[in-house]
């Protein structure tokens, strides 16, 4: 990096009862090579993450903070975005392990004009086997090169164009794809976009059954909450899709054969047994089933407390819309 081109970067990191992940990436991006940066933790942990946070803070420069009200990790995002003073935006998660020349490497592409960064990523911990599945099916999907992803781990972006995208969206509390949804606005509003594959942001991911169950669920979720909070789509619309997709899941898990080609094609990449990748696959798809219904579950939920405040605020407007539609 040469010494014109030494912008200040913001490292933000979100935790949320990170306790054993914490100060392995706090470690990580304070051993950073490159000097003009700050680290950012935005944490709202109830287990002993923020003592753990407390401490570490003592012995080296980060940046704590806590949310007044609880918005979740998009919250976590925008508050941790609004305070920093850097030029350049990294956006990490509590699991990710930067190398010490990764802000260096990901800067050569905004000294060349590029307004947000995707890179690689590679799972740390494959010894196990929820992780070296994960990892496995990454590659199927983004080693070959035409795959560019919307998100990546290590994702970073210039604060001026996140901020003319108006950052995250805070209006529901959705478990996943709002980094997409971003990545998306980003391209729309024709910011310029640069993807460096040689560039690797390692992580952990989880290695233990109820994590990695709890991680699915969440992922299956965040479909249905995405749908009714971000593209706007009606309920019943949302409905059909997730009973179309729990079927088509059923299936593929029923009929055996759908999942057994996906564990075939994930085993060269994997030192576990076909069996194992099969099992591992069907966690996957029961979790991501669960999810879907208890997503569905979330956004009636909310539909009836959204109809409920109204109410509230105007009964009379919705006794007149009761009579127009009678």
């Amino acid at each position: 990096m040469t010494a014109e081109f030494k912008p200040k970067i913001s490292l933000i990191i979100p935790s949320y009862n990170e306790a054993n992940d914490i100060k392995g990436t706090s470690d990580s991006g304070s051993e950073i090579d490159y000097d003009n940066k700050e680290v950012i933790v935005v944490d709202d942990s109830i287990d002993e993450t923020y003592r753990i946070l407390q401490a570490y803070s003592q012995k080296y420069p980060i940046k704590l903070y806590r949310q007044s009200e609880m918005k979740g990790l998009n919250g976590a995002y925008n508050l941790g975005i609004k305070q920093a003073s850097g030029e350049i935006i990294f956006l990490l998660t509590a699991d990710n392990r930067p190398l010490p020349d990764f802000v260096n490497r990901v800067l050569e592409h905004y000294k060349n004009g590029a307004d947000y960064v995707l890179v690689s990523s590679s799972v740390i911990n494959v010894d196990h086997l929820y992780p070296s599945l994960i990892s496995g099916l990454h590659r199927l999907k983004y080693d070959n090169i035409e795959n560019i992803p919307l998100w990546s781990e290590g994702f970073s972006a210039r604060k001026n164009a996140l901020f003319a995208v108006n950052l995250f969206p805070e209006n529901y509390n959705i478990m996943g794809g709002t980094d997409n949804y971003l990545s998306m606005k980003l391209g729309e509003q024709k910011f310029k976009k640069a993807y460096d594959a040689s560039i690797v942001m390692p992580h952990i991911a989880p290695s233990m059954l109820s994590e990695f169950w709890h991680q699915q669920v969440g992922r299956g979720v965040a479909g249905p909450q995405f749908n009714y909070a971000i593209a706007g789509h009606n309920r019943c619309y949302i409905l059909l899709k997730v009973c179309t997709k729990v079927l088509w899941y059923s299936l593929k898990m029923i009929t055996v054969f759908p999942l057994l080609r996906i564990a075939i094609r994930v085993k060269p990449y994997s030192k576990f047994n076909l069996f194992k990748l099969y099992l591992a696959l069907n966690v996957i798809y029961s979790a991501q089933i669960l999810g879907e219904i208890i997503g569905v579950k979330s956004i009636v939920a909310a539909g009836n407390a959204r109809r409920d405040l109204l109410a509230k605020i105007n009964p009379n407007m919705m006794g007149s819309q009761t009579r127009t539609i009678k």
